[in-house]
């Protein structure tokens, strides 16, 4: 395999040694890789095949459908239609009242009875229940101390004029 002359590029004998190995091992591992290669091509091939095989077999009309209940029980339908089916379509056209929701909407009060207190009243109403507190403002945002209620617990109320 020595015998060719490279025009281009003078080899050390090492190196034209070190490229007969190299094509040998290439020689070698073609016609595997060309056989891995057509097998994946048949595989492929053969899934694709069995898909459209399957998706026809389930878009097919006729065929027995089954369904599932509780219990895992698989009931079939029967092959022929009921006797005492009806052989016609109807349609009927329902009128829809155009206030339905407007009779039947929850009447919610839309002003409750809340009665808006400075924080001196929140802070003595607290006391005399036996909870003495805080008030923290931050921003449009009212909070109680930790003694009193969780962290969580505030009120998105607005500031009052001359409250603090």
């Amino acid at each position: 395999m020595n015998e060719r002359s490279d025009d281009f590029v003078d080899l050390s004998a090492e190196a034209l040694g070190r490229k007969d190995d190299i094509l040998r091992a290439l020689q070698r591992e073609a016609p595997r890789a060309a056989i891995r290669r057509r097998r994946r091509r048949r595989a492929s091939a053969t899934a694709v095949a069995l898909l459209l095989v399957m998706t026809a077999y389930l878009a097919l009309p006729g065929r027995p459908q089954s369904a599932r209940v509780p219990g895992g029980a698989v009931v079939e339908a029967p092959e022929t239609a009921p006797v005492d089916a009806p052989s016609r379509v109807a349609i009927a056209y329902v009128a829809t009242d155009e206030r339905i929701v407007d009779r039947l909407r929850l009447q919610v009060d839309r002003h409750p009875n809340v009665e808006v207190i400075t924080d001196a009243e929140l802070m003595q109403a607290l006391a005399d229940v036996g909870k003495p507190a805080g008030v923290a403002r931050m921003g449009e945002r009212v909070l109680l101390t930790q003694e009193v209620a969780d962290a969580s617990i505030g009120a998105d109320v607005a500031p009052e004029e001359g409250a603090g």
